[in-house]
């Protein structure tokens, strides 16, 4: 999104967009890409999106989302906000049958605050103790009576975990199927530019720090890692990066539910 409200224009995104087209390509990914959205607009496509039959042919699905954003959602070029659990109640295995079991990767690239991080100084740590006696002195002062209600409590979940597989024992032997389900959901990693409360950075030229990142670490891993890994090494490489005079830090973040480990294997 190049435009969003009264904020400024987001110089620097059409990097971003030619950048992840080209990765995407290389992904043997379909591409769509769509251009100044309302908050309106958003959730009209994402909706659509989420019902599309075209989703039950293919094996997983990635959204990419460039625009201004706070902490509460992603904002519409009409201002408005947009919640970002909005993008996984339209496509979680309820409501999106198309990607129902198929990993869902969200990429959001938006500013999740208006706090500047100018970081720490990096000191290192003085060696822990061989022994930790006040750990053990703790651990000393805990009475028998401390620690009954938890044997007790303990030796309950084992009666139900034994009534529960008596019951499933008992469903099978006379032939009745076990509805198998998923989490409503499982199946999404959903990556932030940074962590809330805090900007992302964005170089007019060449675009963002996450976006960018992403390009280089995918570029060189992809091939061998799969993606909570590969999405730990982006983490990484921005955390190295930071501005002139200032200094300042960025970190991305990540959330995932995946069931499985997700490889992409380009050029395959």
């Amino acid at each position: 999104m190049y435009s969003c409200g009264n904020l400024r224009n987001r110089t620097g995104t059409d990097a971003d967009s030619e950048t992840l087209q080209n990765l995407l390509y290389q992904l043997q990914y379909r591409v769509q890409v769509h251009h100044d959205l309302s908050s309106e607009q958003i959730h009209r496509l994402l909706e659509r999106e989420s019902k599309r039959d075209v989703h039950k042919k293919y094996d997983s699905f990635i959204l990419i989302i460039l625009t201004h954003g706070t902490k509460e959602g992603m904002c519409g070029t009409d201002g408005n906000l947009v919640p970002y659990d909005v993008i996984k109640q339209y496509f979680n295995n309820a409501n999106c049958e198309g990607l129902r079991g198929k990993p869902k990767i969200v990429i959001i690239q938006s500013c999740l605050g208006k706090f500047m991080d100018e970081g720490v100084p990096l000191k290192q740590l003085d060696a822990l103790p061989a022994s930790l006696p006040h750990i053990e002195e703790k651990w000393q002062q805990i009475s028998v009576a401390d620690g009954r209600p938890a044997l007790e409590e303990n030796k309950e979940k084992d009666s139900l975990l034994c009534v529960t597989e008596e019951r499933r024992d008992a469903d099978l032997q006379r032939g009745e199927p076990l509805d198998e389900k998923l989490p409503t959901m499982a199946d999404f990693l959903v990556a932030y530019a940074t962590t809330p409360d805090y900007v992302a950075m964005r170089d007019t030229k060449t675009g963002t720090w996450f976006i960018q990142g992403i390009a280089s670490v995918f570029a060189k891993y992809a091939c061998t890692e799969d993606a909570v890994s590969l999405f730990g090494k982006v983490n990484a490489h921005i955390a190295k990066r930071q501005t002139r005079g200032l200094g300042i830090k960025q970190v991305s973040s990540f959330e995932s539910t995946l069931l499985k480990k997700v490889y992409f294997f380009p050029g395959r």
